[in-house]
């Protein structure tokens, strides 16, 4: 297990050139330079309303994980999300990190954070082994397609927020 916080990353702007580069190394497979990734997190790096997103600090004040909480997730169309929300988005942990328990407390502090906003249930959109990551963690099924944007078979899940007591 690895020692992190998770904080806004709203209260750590000088962390967006680094979550950002996370998310490029991740998922940037044509993307010659992390520039689009960078501004996109900057952009999602709300406080009040949505998109909003976490990050998970390690003792060395290095982003280990991200993930964002947002109205929607853009790969799917409208019809595909049926005004479920909000969504789990972008969740990444660098690769030295996993399998240390940082992208399950991500997923629970993003939990929290959407109970603590009036949110009674939260949706994912995943594909491959990740969707086994979300049932460990206590996401269910809620449906399987294919993707009509990227054509890729992927699974939604939820996770209901029950009410966490005093």
């Amino acid at each position: 297990m690895l020692s992190v916080s998770v904080e806004l990353l709203a209260d750590h702007p000088h962390l967006v050139l680094e979550a950002g580069e996370l998310r490029w190394t991740e998922w940037g497979y044509d993307d010659p330079s992390p520039d689009e990734w960078i501004a996109t997190t900057r952009q999602e790096a709300g406080r009040d309303h949505l998109p909003v997103t976490l990050v998970a600090i390690d003792k060395r004040s290095s982003v280990v994980g991200v993930v964002g909480l947002d109205v929607s997730d853009d790969a799917l169309t409208e019809d595909e999300r049926m005004s479920r929300t909000p969504w789990l988005v972008g969740l990444v942990v660098r690769r030295r990190s996993r399998r240390r328990d940082v992208g399950r407390t991500l997923v629970r502090a993003l939990e929290d954070l959407a109970r603590s906003r009036g949110h009674d249930r939260v949706w994912v959109v995943t594909g491959g082994g990740a969707t086994d990551f979300y049932r460990a963690c206590g996401w269910t099924d809620a449906e399987r397609l294919i993707t009509a944007k990227e054509r890729l078979p992927s699974t939604v899940l939820t996770r209901a927020l029950p009410e966490r007591g005093p």
